[in-house]
């Protein structure tokens, strides 16, 4: 159960960072590709913090947790952005 709970909150890290990220290509002056790269160093960040700190994750589940639920949130985004750009 444990387990679970530790996944459950590094996905939804991942999916606050995704968002933040996408919604940051309004203010970033090179857009996409800008905060792609900010998010993706985001990602990293969050697998470091959550190897060392969430301890009953094994192997690769740190880095792959999330991923998916992440992007999309990053394209939503995105989407939200240019929204409220326009």
């Amino acid at each position: 159960m444990e387990k679970r709970v530790q996944k459950l909150k590094l996905s939804a890290l991942r999916i606050a960072l995704g968002m933040v990220a996408g919604l940051s290509t309004m203010a970033m002056p090179g857009g996409c590709l800008v905060s792609l790269a900010v998010y993706s160093l985001m990602l990293l960040a969050s697998s470091l913090y959550a190897e060392k700190r969430y301890t009953l994750l094994e192997s690769y589940e740190p880095y792959t947790t999330g991923i998916v639920s992440g992007l999309a949130a990053y394209i939503l985004g995105v989407f939200f952005a240019s929204a409220l750009a326009s």
